[in-house]
């Protein structure tokens, strides 16, 4: 009955009656009979299919050892072989069989002995399973295996490094933040000692003016109750001219003073667009007597250039840059001094060149040092180029010098757009 009827099974009767050889021969796994001594006497088509062999290539023509490579021959005659005169059978073995194109063949062996009525081994039965997809199979299980355990390995190897780094940085960041610590406190103690550089240099500053002030007056009053009374020798004006301008050079180097404290301090002044030759003009305008003297020659190239900045500032670099290319003019030809503007990506630059004595660049460093003076033969402070530069730094700008000896000098200042 097949899904609820009767099944007429005459229809189906030469397929049932199939012989035994057919069933030996075309089964799914190989058969192999040999004697005790190994000789082949029987095997089915299935095997030899497997093998690449026909019947009269095997048959009576070898032994099931000479299907096996070396390793296995030792394997078989020093453990299987002993073990089926034991047991008189073994299940599940894994044997490689020789192909006939030279080729292994992975199968795994049933076997069972079989014996006379005496008890004496007569045949081997061996039915074998092809195991080759599964060798295969196994053998990129077993390669993935090792590939994860590689990178098993690999990472925990980085985690190894990575843990450390990690102690590393950690390490650093503890240090880091004791030195921002110590920078900190520095920071502090810097703060706190220019607060009180600035505040002493103020009150000197301060301090210094009334008794100035007062010899100045004195002076004065000399020389006017000298006057009445007669004629002074030379000798006592060219003394008095000494004193007055030791006066006036004391006078200015408080003013210095002055300025080098309120520079250090935050400007007060709001930075707006300036046109550059409004205030140029007016500082020509207030050096105009040392132009004179000078002989000097102003050219001037700068269009209609503005910079953001402190106009009282602005005009503070102006002066010190123009009246010390005034000052240091050389004399061995006439004074020229060049101002022009440029634009650069993130700047508007200022450029003050002149003809004059030159700077030594070996001496680089020192020419926006405090109280620095390169040359003496004229009088100066050595304060002006050291306020310029703060000024211009304060404003996130920068300065820039060029020069040559007896050939002159040139000064960039950076206007940060």
């Amino acid at each position: 009955m097949e899904n609820g009827k009767y099944v007429n099974t005459s229809d189906y009767q030469k397929f049932l009656e199939e012989s035994a050889e057919e069933l030996y021969h075309n089964a799914t796994c190989g058969y192999l009979s040999f004697l005790k001594g190994g000789l082949i006497v029987k095997l089915n088509k299935t095997l030899l299919d497997w093998l690449g062999y026909t019947q009269e290539d095997i048959l009576l023509q070898k032994n099931f050892q000479d299907l096996l490579h070396i390793g296995g021959k030792i394997y078989f005659e020093t453990h299987l072989a002993p073990l089926l005169q034991m047991q008189s059978s073994f299940r599940e073995i894994s044997l490689d069989l020789y192909r006939r194109d030279g080729s292994t063949l992975p199968v795994l062996v049933n076997a069972i002995q079989i014996k006379d009525d005496m008890g004496r081994p007569v045949l081997n039965r061996l039915t074998l399973v092809n195991i080759n997809d599964r060798r295969k199979y196994e053998q990129e299980l077993l390669l993935a295996k090792k590939k994860a355990e590689f990178i098993s390995e690999e990472l925990a190897y980085a985690n190894t490094q990575l843990t450390a780094a990690n102690q590393e940085i950690m390490a650093g960041q503890e240090e880091l933040l004791a030195t921002n610590q110590n920078l900190a406190e520095v920071n502090r103690q810097l703060t706190r000692l220019n607060n009180e550089l600035d505040t002493f240099i103020y009150t000197a500053s301060h301090d210094l003016k009334a008794p100035i002030l007062n010899i100045e007056g004195l002076l004065k009053v000399l020389k006017r109750e000298l006057s009445t009374e007669r004629p002074q020798p030379e000798k006592v004006q060219h003394i008095y001219a000494m004193l007055y301008d030791s006066v006036e050079r004391f006078k200015l180097t408080i003013q210095h003073l002055t300025d080098v404290a309120q520079v250090n301090k935050p400007s007060q002044d709001e930075e707006i667009p300036i046109l550059m030759s409004e205030v140029l003009f007016e500082v020509l305008k207030d050096l105009s007597p040392q132009i004179t003297e000078a002989n000097a020659e102003i050219k001037l190239e700068l269009g209609s250039a503005k910079v953001r900045f402190s106009q009282k500032n602005l005009k503070s670099i102006l002066y010190n840059l123009i009246s010390n290319a005034i000052k240091y003019h050389s004399p061995k030809r006439k004074p020229v001094v060049n101002i022009s503007m440029q634009e650069e990506t993130s700047y508007q630059v200022l450029i003050v060149e002149d003809n004059g004595l030159g700077i030594d660049m070996a001496k680089k460093e020192k020419i926006f040092g405090l109280f620095q003076r390169l040359h003496s033969h004229v009088s100066g402070t050595g304060i002006g180029l050291f306020i310029v530069k703060k000024m211009v730094e304060n404003a996130g700008g920068k300065i820039d010098v060029e020069s040559r000896i007896d050939i002159g000098t040139t000064f960039k200042i950076y206007f940060q757009k």
